[in-house]
């Protein structure tokens, strides 16, 4: 019984236009009935005078027949024929009403018999119908304890019934007052179709600036990849670099390790000649030079190893310097990488005012279905109201419950002709939300689906990044490792180059021996210009040493100089297009804050507009 309440009602409706053609028939019957008997009681009525009447000329004719039974003979037979002419008049004349009452009379038998048929009838369909409604009744009983819990609603109902009277007579004070004012509503419907015109106009700027902000974002991602393949490149670029960067270092660390093993021999010269005292003679060695021809050739030596030192330390900073500038480089292009990354967040966060307008329209959306739900309770409720009112009555008249269920059904149509337009204008708002809804739902899918785009070439970018630290560690372990081993063959070869010098150095020793025993003064002499060769050697390697050599610009650091211009200008160039998308997305929010003023504006218009046709109604 709760599925189907509509059934019922169709149910209810029926055996109510029944019961009423069927009231129609008994009274039609009830009426032509009493016609006929009123027929036949004045035919009756009339016989009976017709008799009476012939009883009374019969009595007058016997008496007098007695009175004139002495009179002659020729004046009774005259007598007698006129009266026998009379008489045979008077029998004519009352067969003939007769026969005509008796013809009337059988047709009002076939009358009353046909009635009696007819009420026959009735009276089996009064019994079918009884037994409908003993039916009807019994669903009514049913009915009754789910009516019950509904009087409540139908008592909230009519005090909103009352408020709305209440505004109703409000609004037809206030057109009345505004019957003379038809040029505002002229206006006002003009205005109203500017507003919609205008909506139109601003939904198709909004989708251009959609499309542009589209192009815009594509363009940026094909920038990004352009970028991301000259970040590839510059790291390839930067691991040779940090290669031969690992590699400069080494030999810049074995390279200082020699020369302080050079400052280690010149001290220890030093202190071996101002040991020994030198000879007068100055003799030769035994091998044909002199101790300061061997001096000067390993003078000579040490000079030269010395410029190749120097070289290849110059050439080491000059490696460390192009290494620093890539690293300098490599900084500033994550740098960008974390800038593209922010602005992408940033167009995700510009995304959002859209989806807080689309969780707005779907909550209208929302209270507009349940106040059709609403209407339409309101609609049962109703009709259930008008069924339980007439099953209810019983001591008023039919006459007077049939035309106040007239009355009552004519305000229902009313009502539910205004809430069907009610209906209908809440249907076609939600259309029209729902248009809007699906629009912005498609343009915020292709947008997410550009950011996650984005997203994942990041998210590959870091993951190539965290790769080639990974190498550069693996590469740097081996390098230690190839450094340790260099280390050791350079200490073997310290190791020989120090033998090689102890025995120059016993050699020298020997022969200041010989010329001191031989001269003492010119020993002296010599090893004091010795040393003083010593010093003046010392001095020209370390100015050689601290002299920093200025090489010029290669191509490659010319090719560095101009990536780093290039990324100040895309940097530029990205700082323009984020003033520019956040100017965008400011326009944006502006143009969905009026449609949801003009949305409200339009509700509220329709909403009075449909409180007038109703107040018309």
């Amino acid at each position: 019984m709760e599925n189907h309440p509509e059934k019922l009602q169709e149910m209810l409706l029926e055996a109510y236009k029944l019961i009423k053609e069927k009231d129609q028939d008994l009274g039609w019957a009830a009426q032509i009935g009493q016609d006929l008997l009123t027929k036949n009681e004045n035919l009756e009525k009339e016989l009976k005078i017709l008799t009476q009447k012939l009883n009374e000329t019969s009595e007058k004719k016997k008496l007098e027949s007695k009175v004139d039974g002495d009179n002659t003979l020729d004046f009774n037979g005259l007598e007698k024929a006129l009266e026998q002419n009379q008489h045979k008049r008077l029998e004519s004349l009352t067969e003939l009403e007769i026969s005509s009452l008796e013809s009337s009379l059988e047709s009002l038998q076939k009358e009353n018999n046909e009635l009696k048929e007819e009420i026959s009838k009735l009276n089996e369909n009064k019994k079918e119908i009884e037994k409908n409604l003993i039916k009807s009744t019994q669903d009514f009983e049913l009915i009754k304890d789910e009516v019950q819990k509904f009087q409540r609603m139908a008592e909230q109902l009519e005090e909103e019934k009352k408020n709305l009277l209440k505004e109703k007579i409000d609004l037809n004070k206030i057109l009345k007052e505004k019957k003379n004012s038809t040029d505002e509503a002229t206006e006002a419907l003009a205005r109203i179709v500017q507003e919609m015109e205008e909506k139109l106009f601003t939904m198709e700027r909004e989708n251009d600036e959609l499309n542009k902000f589209k192009h815009n974002f594509e363009y940026d991602l094909n920038d990004s990849k352009k970028k991301c393949i000259e970040l590839e490149n510059i790291l390839e670029e930067y691991r040779d670099y940090r290669m031969k960067y690992e590699q400069s270092q080494g030999i810049i660390v074995e390279m200082e390790g020699d020369l302080e093993i050079l400052r280690n021999y010149t001290e220890s010269l030093k202190a071996m000649l101002a040991v020994f005292e030198p000879n007068k003679d100055g003799k030769s060695d035994v091998g044909g030079k002199s101790l300061l021809g061997e001096v000067e050739d390993r003078r000579m030596e040490l000079e030269g190893e010395n410029e190749i030192l120097a070289k290849n330390n110059a050439r080491l900073k000059h490696n460390n310097m192009l290494s620093l500038n890539e690293r300098s480089k490599m900084k500033l292009h994550i740098q960008t990488l974390t800038l593209q990354q922010a602005q992408s967040s940033f167009n995700y966060s510009g995304l959002k005012p859209l989806q807080a307008a689309l969780s707005q329209a779907e909550s209208e959306k929302k209270q507009l279905l349940d106040n059709i739900k609403e209407l339409d309770t309101k609609l049962v409720q109703l009709t259930l109201s008008s069924h339980q009112n007439f099953n209810n009555i019983h001591e008023f008249s039919r006459d007077e419950v049939i035309e106040c269920l007239r009355i009552k059904l004519e305000q229902v149509s009313g009502e539910a002709t205004s809430l069907r337009k009610e209906l209908r204008t809440a249907l076609m708002l939600k259309l029209s939300e729902t248009e809007k809804l699906r629009n912005a739902e498609s343009v915020l899918r292709l947008e997410s689906e550009n950011l996650e785009l984005s997203k994942r070439q990041i998210n590959q970018l870091k993951f190539q990044i965290e790769e080639e630290k990974n190498k550069n560690k693996y590469q740097s372990v081996e390098l230690k490792a190839n450094k340790q081993t260099s280390t050791e063959d350079l200490l073997n070869t310290n190791c020989l180059k120090k033998i090689v010098t102890s025995t120059t150095i016993r050699k020298m020793s020997e022969e200041l021996k010989n010329s001191s025993k031989a001269t003492p003064n010119a020993g002296t002499s010599t090893s004091n210009a010795l040393l003083n060769r010593v010093k003046n050697e010392n001095e020209k390697i370390k100015l050689k040493v601290e002299k920093k050599p200025e090489l010029p610009l290669s191509e490659e650091e010319k090719k560095t100089t101009n990536k780093e211009n290039l990324i100040t200008e895309n940097e530029e160039k990205g700082k323009y297009l984020k003033i520019k998308e956040k100017k965008t997305l400011e326009k944006k929010n502006n143009e969905l804050n009026n449609l949801e003023e003009n949305n409200s504006t339009t509700l509220t218009l329709d909403r009075n507009n449909m409180n007038e046709n109703c107040n018309q109604q």
